[in-house]
């Protein structure tokens, strides 16, 4: 059975000189709880620059940075390696590894959750807020603060049952690759708009991914919710094949 995901978060920004140290700490602690007794820790940048210099390259130090910089692993004391991918190079199969997030803004943290079996994803935010909506997708441990309930992303259980039956007919994986799957993505969402109900595309996005579907196709759904959203009048649904009752059955699910 995959062993869940642990999901950290450490600092308010990447400008913190606790930063580095507490994402190391974590992954040591990861680690432990994953039983892997030579963990393979990648800080993912956006690009290699960002692991040449700046805040998080002077936190790690001159000769770190630079040998993650030329591709080389270091060393961590008690076992163990540190190593740099970026958006560009990291592949996608991440299995036992943890993955320290540089920089975390929306862009990099959705790559990150398409990575495949990660033991544990540690995020340093760029900025304060930057990883607000990570934080709410999937209620992490969040240092210095208590950990809460995870609560539903998207409120409305009328909603959530419409999107639970899209998961259902579709391939998470692909997405709305398909046209046909595109578009019935776009009649769920426009009878839900029609019923009265508040279409809201980061928060379906977010549920997506929390509920399997790859980052890709969730913003892709997210991409329909947000036409549907800004529909001026409620869509028509003379041409939707019985909206009434596809609406019934979310209703009483």
């Amino acid at each position: 059975m995959t062993q869940p995901v642990i999901r950290v978060v450490v600092a308010t920004d990447a400008y913190s000189e606790e930063a580095v140290p507490l994402a190391l700490a974590y992954a040591a602690k990861i680690a432990e709880i994953a039983a892997i007794q030579e963990p393979e820790v990648i800080f993912l940048t956006h690009t290699k620059q960002q692991i040449r210099s700046g805040a998080i390259a002077s936190a790690l130090g001159a000769q770190t940075s630079k040998a993650l910089a030329n591709n080389k692993a270091v060393g961590i004391q008690g076992g163990g390696r540190i190593s740099n991918q970026t958006m560009k190079t990291m592949p996608q199969f991440a299995t036992n590894k943890i993955v320290v997030v540089c920089y975390g803004e929306e862009k990099i943290l959705d790559f990150a959750d398409g990575l495949s079996a990660p033991a544990g994803i540690v995020v340093i935010p760029d900025l304060e807020g930057s990883a607000n909506g990570w934080i709410e997708r999937w209620n992490p441990t969040v240092h210095g603060a208590e950990q809460s309930e995870a609560s539903e992303i998207v409120d409305d259980p009328i909603i959530r049952a419409a999107l639970t039956s899209l998961s259902e007919m579709i391939n998470l994986s692909t997405g709305l690759s398909h046209p046909r799957d595109k578009l019935v993505a776009d009649e769920i969402l426009r009878v839900l708009r029609a019923k009265g109900h508040v279409i809201e595309p980061s928060k379906i996005k977010s549920w997506a991914i929390r509920n399997g579907w790859a980052p890709d196709g969730a913003n892709e759904l997210a991409k329909v919710a947000g036409k549907v959203a800004k529909l001026k009048t409620k869509p028509n649904l003379s041409k939707i094949h019985d909206p009434n009752g596809r609406y019934e059955r979310w209703k009483s699910d």
